[in-house]
């Protein structure tokens, strides 16, 4: 199996390259240029790992809680590059990924400035790290620390069924964890 990861919204914000049993990460230099820099990560990674866009079997891709830009940078490379190469595109979010290094109903991440989001069950909560540490300890569950090698264990064990079941071209939809805190453009704001 031979697919390209994407992950642009955890502190880890990297592209992997893995070929069969080769995985080559590429760390993304500075968080704030992830869409200038993404495309020359993306062929670092496969001349690194020996591979090309044609050789690829599926491209899988982080798709949030966290940054409502980094979200959206990831997933619409992701999806794009998926397309352009008639390849099926595979999303996992944060709450995946944790879940499959610590199986629990209770499961705390923390994607950084973007805050940390708390799932209980399939109610999700998004705490600033400020407001987090004004809960009870009580309330607290500990954060399960993310790797990118359970990422890619997790991408390769869930790629081959994406392989299977691609029938054309279906986007990955972002999973943001919250609304985006979007103002009202001034130029509306003047006609109230």
């Amino acid at each position: 199996m031979k697919f390209i990861l994407i992950d642009t919204t955890t502190p880890l914000a990297a592209i992997s390259a893995v070929n069969t049993k080769k995985v080559v990460t590429v760390p993304f230099g500075d968080r704030y240029n992830q869409s200038h820099d993404l495309p020359k990560l993306l062929q670092r990674a496969l001349r690194q790992a020996h591979l090309t866009l044609e050789v690829l079997d599926v491209v899988v891709v982080v798709t949030g809680p966290g940054s409502f830009t980094s979200i959206r940078v990831g997933v619409s490379f992701a999806n794009a590059l998926a397309y352009g190469e008639g390849i099926p595109v595979l999303g996992i979010s944060l709450f995946d990924w944790a879940a499959a290094i610590a199986p629990a109903a209770r499961l705390l991440v923390d994607c950084g400035p973007s805050g940390i989001f708390q799932r209980k069950g399939s109610v999700i909560t998004r705490y600033t790290q400020e407001e987090y540490a004004q809960l009870p300890k009580k309330a607290r569950i500990a954060t399960v620390p993310l790797d990118l090698a359970s990422l890619v264990a997790l991408a390769t064990k869930k790629a081959p069924g994406a392989l299977k079941a691609h029938k054309g071209f279906v986007p990955v939809i972002p999973f943001y964890g919250s609304k985006p805190n979007i103002t009202t453009p001034k130029r509306a704001r003047k006609k109230r």
